[in-house]
């Protein structure tokens, strides 16, 4: 799974991949994971417009096509098997909410949403905070943690910057609307605020 095309299918690997060193109280590599989480993150910043987003399969979710949706499970008897339990389920198995709590409302064409990069710095900051507490349970692995965090500022720094000069020249030029001049400003509040929060994580470690 490539970060600029398929990141979330990625990180849905290795999540799983540390939730098995967990398991095993593989610490250290369960840490080192997460930080894999952080770079995937990272490295898809700036590619979120052409990230493969999967769809719903409508004719399962569209009670006014599917007119007999509403009445699946009353065979049985069993209304916690009727439809909206099943579809419940598929929504979680086709994108987990509790990895991925993306903010806009699933479309009526099915398709899920493409990610914001708000969405993924708040994602790369819960990473990043879990990978750090798993460094500090397997103990002495405080310099490792430091290198990886600092690692990944530079790697964020860049991207910040790279996102400013770009809205800079689209400014001077015009071509910017109200509504996208907006959504640059929260992009690089969310980078300025996972950058800082990296940093305070930095400066625990030293101390």
């Amino acid at each position: 799974f490539m970060p600029e095309t398929s990141p979330l299918q990625r990180l849905r690997w290795l999540h799983t991949l540390k939730l098995l060193h967990e398991a095993k109280e593989h610490w250290a590599e369960a840490g080192e994971t997460l930080m894999m989480c952080a770079r995937t993150i990272s490295d898809s910043i700036s590619h979120l417009r052409q990230v493969w987003r999967p769809s719903r399969f409508s004719l399962w979710s569209d009670e006014r096509r599917s007119l007999w949706l509403n009445t699946v499970g009353e065979e049985i008897g069993n209304p916690e098997r009727g439809n909206k339990q099943v579809m419940d389920f598929a929504d979680n198995y086709l994108e987990p909410t509790s990895l991925f709590a993306f903010s806009k409302a699933i479309p009526s064409s099915g398709k899920l949403p493409q990610p914001t990069i708000s969405d993924m710095c708040r994602m790369l900051t819960k990473f990043t905070r879990q990978a750090v507490e798993q460094y500090r349970k397997e103990g002495g692995m405080e310099e490792l943690a430091y290198l990886r965090l600092e690692s990944l500022v530079k790697v964020l720094m860049g991207i910040l910057d790279e996102h400013t000069s770009l809205g800079s020249i689209s400014s001077v030029r015009g071509k910017q609307s109200f509504a996208s001049r907006r959504r640059r400003a929260e992009d690089e509040a969310s980078l300025r605020k996972v950058i800082e929060t990296l940093s305070g994580e930095i400066t625990r470690l030293a101390d």
